[in-house]
């Protein structure tokens, strides 16, 4: 199992890119909180405006040194913003190959790990 959801669900995934996460959660207002523009997003995280609007708008990526920023100020952690980020390449890159994560290696070995357990202990009686 996948993330704790049926390996199904999770192959039907699309991971957005961080940055239009980093829009919702921090830029716009939600739930009495006023959220704040670009600018000030930018000018917090010691950033151009250019440079915090192309990780917002999905074209650059979020690097470790932006994760580590956000961290600093309350901005989740830097670690679950970097596994936004590969999650989204990851699903980026098997795109661009035509891979879908069902016929990835790691998966298929993971499928037939019970199956080969099974046998193995069959093997052993």
């Amino acid at each position: 199992m996948i993330l704790g959801t049926d390996e199904s669900d999770y192959l039907r995934v699309r991971p957005p890119h961080p940055g239009g996460m980093f829009k919702d959660g921090v830029l716009d207002a939600v739930d009495g909180y006023p959220g704040m523009t670009l600018n000030e997003a930018a000018a917090k995280l010691g950033v151009s405006r250019v440079t915090l609007s192309r990780i917002v708008n999905g074209h650059d990526p979020i690097s470790i040194n932006m994760a580590l920023k956000m961290e600093a100020l309350g901005w989740g952690t830097a670690d679950g913003w970097l596994k936004q980020q590969l999650d989204y390449d990851l699903a980026q890159a098997r795109k661009r190959l035509n891979q879908p994560l069902a016929k990835s290696p790691a998966v298929l070995r993971a499928k037939r790990m019970p199956a080969e357990t099974e046998s193995d202990a069959t093997k052993a009686a």
